[in-house]
């Protein structure tokens, strides 16, 4: 069953991180990266749930724009690729008047510049999308249902086709609690959302432990260039002051949709996230868990997995 699997697994990589002596202390030549392609899936099946935040595809282009080691400085260019389904806690069921939130998905593309001086962390985001039938969602959450013989979800009510542009920006800090490139780190990271999709304000602690390099070259923060082998965890716990979700609310500069819902203000969110960094392989699994985003909904779990491969 997938479930047991994905668990065990998550058990292995946490243990090592754990127990980082469990792992071979002889470390390999750096592999030099300037470039790299990742994969990201998004899911609450392997939670046995399949509701609100259900799926999310990403694939990302990533280049190195510079690293300096005396220096502890470096920057990377993500763009992006990116598609959401969200549905209502009953996908089996046609009847509007039983939804706790409509169905909506979202399709878009990114260009995003992360740069790190020292232990400060500053990351900019620019999405162009588009919500509603035009995003593809529905058929594509129908052929993974018929693929693995599950019912077919309606999507009656979905939001209707809206466009949107939106910018994130992100600032933080972190600080080691030992003078070295392995063991414990704390950063504070304040996150802003404005546009048509998103609005809301987030601050967050992430709490770092195991085999991990400093800021500037380590995967915790997507950096390329001549990389070493990391083993470690990330705790990361958040507060979100929510102004507007267009997946909820649908688009403020005029929605017609059948069916909206009001968000929550104020949100939590949980994550707990394995990353594995070996050669040119960077591999991650998560965790992740939100308070409800609506006051119709309920708490919500979903799990990710990740695949970056670098070259040059």
């Amino acid at each position: 069953m997938p479930i047991p699997k994905f668990a065990s697994s998550l058990t292995i990589l946490w243990s090592l991180v754990l127990c980082p002596g469990l792992l071979s202390q002889e470390q390999p030549e750096p592999k030099n990266v300037s470039q790299q392609i990742e994969a990201i899936a998004d899911n609450d099946f392997w939670l046995s749930t399949d509701r609100y935040y259900t799926t999310g595809t990403f694939l990302n282009y990533r280049r190195q724009l510079g690293r300096n080691d005396s220096l502890r400085t470096s920057g990377t260019l993500t763009l992006g690729l990116e598609q959401l389904l969200y549905t209502p806690d009953n996908i089996r069921d046609s009847n509007i008047a039983t939804y706790d939130r409509p169905y909506a998905g979202f399709l878009g593309v990114s260009a995003s510049w992360t740069g790190i001086f020292e232990g400060d962390i500053f990351s900019v985001k620019g999405l162009l999308g588009v919500a509603g039938p035009n995003s593809g969602a529905e058929e594509f959450q129908n052929l993974f249902h018929e693929k693995g013989g599950i019912d077919t979800p309606p999507w009656t009510a979905q939001i209707e086709n809206s466009f949107h542009s939106n910018l994130y920006a992100m600032g933080g800090r972190e600080w080691y609690f030992q003078d070295s490139s392995s063991g414990w780190s704390l950063a504070f990271m304040q996150h802003l959302a404005l546009g048509t999709k998103d609005i809301y304000f987030q601050p967050q602690m992430n709490l770092f432990f195991g085999k991990r390099n400093y800021t500037h070259k380590t995967v915790a923060y997507r950096q390329l260039g001549p990389l070493t082998d990391e083993l470690f965890a990330v705790l990361r716990v958040g507060y979100r002051f929510v102004v507007h979700d267009a997946m909820l609310e649908g688009n403020f500069a005029g929605d017609d949709s059948v069916l909206l819902v009001g968000s929550n203000t104020h949100l939590f969110k949980l994550s707990l996230e394995g990353h594995w960094r070996w050669g040119k392989n960077d591999i991650t699994a998560g965790y992740h868990f939100t308070t409800a985003e609506a006051p119709t909904t309920e708490n919500h779990a979903y799990v990710s997995l990740s695949y970056a491969r670098g070259f040059n």
